[in-house]
């Protein structure tokens, strides 16, 4: 076999898809097993015997011991007095005898209670490091147990429950021969300690709910069958989706996260309220009023209904034994002193250390309102406002006035849009995601949610397949889990972490976190698709580049040299005198277009047509054919025409027309005014800065050289992975992405050029650079020729002989050769804009910021003295309202499609 066929055969198996596929799942299951051999390696099969207690108990459920089960091995803290003879046991192997008597009568001796303590879910005994020494200082002995399922204890047990954990501490307590103690619950232990008492209320000398749970109308949502559908999804997010990633222990053992999540799984919280109301053993509710777990409000419900309670709200956190150990410990020994002998009265009180107003009707209605009926207010928010709505969840999650569970379904309900939203696709965006959906459903349907500027196109476009199929399906509900998580979290951890380090009321920590909360969830989401970490790149770009701030931010910091020049030249107004033969105060907005071009009577200026508004797209197109038939130099020897706003800014609507499908679809998106002008072929464009100096001679301020964006194709990427690949071009890629259409996902072939656009603006992306090295005397001689030609269709002032009404302006020329416009040759005028026109090399990428702003300076200063100079000889400058009226006008009468070809 020639070496040409081994090749080809070689070949054909590198982009073989199935064989890729076949590979990648073998090495993938490869990886899965490596992982659950090092993540099993890491559970406790034996115990640091030089640290830790352990005993031997049966195996429970909720209602007692389990027959045939394998006995369960806890372990367990301990301080206090009997250290020495806990120690001889631990050092003699533990377990029965083995001075484990000795250790029994050391507990026995004291006369005192000692104090169990009960963790949390996920926890373990070493949780109370801080605690637990401290009540040891103050005589007792302490004892904190590993839960069966956490810690060193077994994690294999049949039932998590809180129930079954009552029962094991209950089993530790007669194994260490303890007949009576102190119970001190945290979080889920305070389930645990409840229990206990209902259990056996005699065996509690008093019974302390840290930072507890108990009501399940204090849990999350509130609703028991809710809570569990929440844990449902935790079991497979939490205990199965781990397993299917090969993390190789990062998450930790499939055991221990099972327990995590059973323990809530396998809980009922609604008897508590039962239990509380006839618990007869006296009670310390402490809490933290800034508690974002268990909610302030809780607390206080459970104290009004325990009637043997004494509530001590503290200004703290859930994280009572770790933060604020001697806080704790300060109101909890005296409780506990209190009721170490039996008969003791219990103090029914509360303590308030951190008072707050009461509850704002916002808080009081998110509390009480049912979780079913939260779901559709927050979702029509989310709907509306996606990222912004969704911030605006995580803060009220942060201020634990809301549950992330309800928070979550709301959000998920939002983004898959179980009932669509109106949106008009254009043929474009119809054919771009129809082609899509056919092609790589999964991906697409998975990516659009983390698109937000394509998002409404490609759920309209799907909502318009009869059949979507089982993979557009899976990548939606894939896209929504992972968006819904993404947009959330970042508010709610902005919003704890404010909590933390400022003590704020619930209220303004939901209002301090939306807005970072927002613009980090926005980064995250875009951070999921090469696209969006594309497009946060260009945002970032954006910030750093003046060239592309907003005009209200780029003129923000000379406005109060503006006003100085004001003052000293007449009023905010006096620079709208200048070019009184232009209307609308010189070409300050509004102005038409064609009738400047008309006052021109030089073979630069391009031959232009005016279409008048009025009549159906239609009927303005045969009005178009009409007039380039009858006026052939509007056409000559190009394949199209330019048509444009008569009164247009920025770009905004010109396009190239050289069919009649594009001809109509202009004419659709716009019934205003248009320009008809001849296309000039260039290829080069420039804004070329000009003014009437004190003397009355024509010079220029400044040029600025346009160069068209362009760029150069592979044969591998589409068009919109080049122009995301391009650092300049993705930081307008909307410009770019609507200008294309369909064809963003056309890909190039090697080395071919694509044009990305023939607009000469810089909001419709082009590239301005200074073009300084383009002025000579014989284009000023040019251009004031071109001048010396203008006839004022419009003006209410007298010139005088010679004075043609033009003062300052900018002129876009179409021309051929940079020696040929240097020669003031050969250049075609596309417009003259007027007394707003800038020095466009303001925008030359390579220009310091200061240095715009210094030419940005000398540009209104000569503009401000123009106007001064006309107002002097009679010219009434335009009024504010006048102004304001000319703004409303042109910008409610855009046309809807702003991007130029």
């Amino acid at each position: 076999m020639s070496a040409s066929s081994w090749q080809d055969r070689l070949r054909a198996w590198r982009y073989d898809v199935r064989t890729k596929v076949a590979l990648g799942l073998i090495v993938y299951a490869i990886l899965v097993a490596i992982s659950w051999n090092i993540s099993s390696a890491s559970l406790p099969d034996r115990l640091p015997t030089d640290k830790r207690y352990n005993l031997t108990v049966p195996a429970f459920d909720a209602n007692g011991p389990v027959a045939d089960a394998d006995t369960v091995r806890m372990t367990f803290e301990y301080w206090g007095e009997a250290e020495v003879e806990m120690r001889t046991w631990l050092a003699a192997g533990g377990g029965e005898g083995s001075n484990l008597d000795a250790a029994r009568d050391a507990i026995k001796r004291s006369g005192r209670p000692p104090v169990l303590l009960l963790h949390g879910s996920p926890g373990m005994g070493a949780n109370f490091e801080y605690l637990g020494p401290l009540l040891a200082d103050a005589g007792y002995h302490v004892i904190a147990p590993d839960l069966p399922g956490f810690g060193w204890s077994d994690w294999r047990i049949p039932d998590y429950s809180i129930a079954a954990h009552a029962r094991y501490a209950q089993a530790l307590l007669d194994e260490l021969g303890i007949d009576r103690a102190h119970i001190v619950g945290w979080s889920n232990g305070g389930g645990v300690a409840l229990h206990m008492a209902d259990n056996n209320a005699d065996r509690l000398a008093s019974l302390t709910m840290l930072a507890s749970v108990g009501l399940q109308e204090a849990e999350g949502s509130g609703d028991y069958f809710f809570e569990h559908a929440k844990y449902a999804l935790g079991y497979i997010a939490i205990a199965i989706g781990p397993d299917l990633l090969p993390h190789f222990g990062l998450f930790g053992p499939h055991e221990g996260r099972l327990a995590f999540i059973r323990n809530f799984w396998d809980t009922d919280q609604r008897p508590l309220r039962a239990i509380m109301e006839q618990l007869t053993v006296p009670t310390l509710v402490l809490h933290g009023r800034d508690d974002f777990l268990t909610p302030a409000w809780g607390a206080e419900a459970h104290h009004d209904l325990i009637p043997t309670s004494r509530l001590v709200m503290m200004d703290a956190s859930h994280f009572l034994p770790f933060v604020q150990p001697e806080a704790t410990a300060s109101h909890l020994v005296p409780f506990l002193e209190r009721h170490d002998m039996p008969g003791v009265e219990p103090v029914r009180t509360a303590i308030d250390l951190a008072p707050v107003p009461p509850p704002t009707w916002l808080e009081l209605g998110l509390r009480l309102a049912p979780w079913w009926s939260l779901v559709p207010v927050f979702a029509l928010l989310v709907w509306w406002k996606p990222e912004l709505g969704s911030a605006v969840l995580g803060s009220l999650v942060a201020a634990v006035w809301l549950d992330i569970g309800v928070a979550s379904v709301a959000a998920f309900l939002a983004m898959l849009e179980l009932v669509g939203r109106r949106h008009r696709l254009t043929d474009d965006a119809r054919t771009l995601w129809h082609a899509r959906s056919d092609g790589r459903p999964f991906v697409w349907s998975f990516a659009l949610r983390f698109r937000p500027w394509e998002r409404s196109d490609g759920l309209a476009a799907g909502r318009e397949v009869a059949a979507p199929g089982p993979r557009w399906a899976a990548g939606a509900v894939l896209g929504c889990v992972l968006w819904t998580a993404a947009a959330i979290l970042p508010a709610f951890a902005i919003g704890t972490a404010i909590a933390a380090a400022t003590g704020l009321a619930a209220g303004w920590v939901a209002l301090v976190s939306i807005y970072p909360g927002y613009i980090a969830s926005r980064g995250l989401l875009l951070c999921v698709t090469p696209a969006g970490r594309a497009r946060l790149i260009a945002d970032i770009e954006r910030i750093i580049h003046h060239e592309y701030w907003p005009t209200w931010l780029l003129y923000l910091p000379i406005v109060p040299y503006l006003v100085w020049l004001a003052a000293r030249h007449g009023g905010p107004m006096t620079w709208t005198s200048s070019n009184p033969g232009i209307p609308d105060g010189g070409g300050v907005i509004g102005e038409s277009k064609h009738e400047i071009m008309s006052g021109f009577d030089h073979p630069g200026a391009l031959p232009h047509a005016l279409l008048p508004a009025g009549g159906t797209p239609e009927e303005r197109a045969t009005r178009v054919r009409t007039i380039t038939a009858s006026q052939p130099e509007l056409r000559g020897d190009a394949p199209g025409i330019i048509l444009k706003p008569d009164a247009g800014q920025r770009g905004v609507g010109v396009r190239f027309v050289a069919d009649p499908d594009t001809l109509l679809d202009v004419l659709r998106n716009d019934h205003r005014p248009m320009v008809i002008q001849r296309y000039h072929p260039g290829p080069n464009e420039a804004g070329v800065l000009w003014y009437r100096d004190d003397a009355g001679k024509g010079c220029i301020f400044s040029i600025n050289r346009k160069t068209f964006p362009a760029v150069i194709g592979d044969g591998k990427r589409t068009l919109e992975q080049l122009i995301y690949a391009h650092k300049r071009y993705r930081r307008q890629a909307d410009v770019f992405m609507q200008r294309l259409g369909a064809r963003r996902d056309e890909i190039p072939k090697n080395s071919s050029v694509v044009s990305l656009g023939k607009a000469g603006n810089h909001a419709q992306g082009a590239l301005f650079s200074d073009g300084e090295d383009l002025i000579t005397p014989a284009l000023e001689a040019a251009l004031t020729d071109v001048v010396a030609s203008y006839t004022a269709k419009h003006t209410s002032y007298p010139f005088k002989f010679g004075d043609t009404g033009l003062d300052f302006g900018r002129f876009d020329l179409r021309y051929d050769t940079d020696d040929a416009l240097k020669r003031g040759e050969g250049f075609g005028i596309v417009e003259l804009n007027g007394n707003t026109s800038e020095s466009t090399n303001i925008y030359d990428p390579s220009w310091p910021v200061w240095r715009s702003y210094l030419t940005l300076a000398r540009q209104w200063k000569l503009l401000f003295a123009i106007g001064a100079r006309r107002s002097r000889m009679g010219v009434r400058p335009m009024t504010i309202r006048e102004l304001a009226r000319a703004i409303r006008k042109h910008y409610g009468d855009r046309p809807q499609r702003r991007i130029a070809d």
